[in-house]
């Protein structure tokens, strides 16, 4: 794990509350609007993945993990996605 000087500021989390917050009323928002419903499904997987990122990378500290850990996380997410789609298409 990095120094603790490289630790992320307080701020830096309210700020990205405050994105996580405005991208999940942009999801909700688009429910209501008279768009495709494929364009809806994309735009809200879309905003559901780069909040993931967010919330993994600096809520859990993944940021300052080694490259190892973080391959493993992203293992795990492949295989758990594989599992899903499957499960999904059958």
């Amino acid at each position: 794990m990095r120094e603790m000087s490289n630790m992320i500021r307080p701020v830096l989390y309210d700020i990205i509350w405050v994105i996580l917050v405005v991208s999940t009323a942009l999801e909700l928002m688009a429910l209501g609007q008279d768009i495709p419903f494929s364009t809806i499904v994309a735009m809200i997987i879309a905003l559901s993945a780069f909040k993931v990122f967010l919330i993994a990378a600096f809520f859990m500290h993944l940021i300052y993990e080694p490259k190892a850990v973080v391959g493993l996380m992203l293992f795990g997410l492949a295989v758990f996605i594989t599992l899903l789609t499957g499960l999904a298409v059958s």
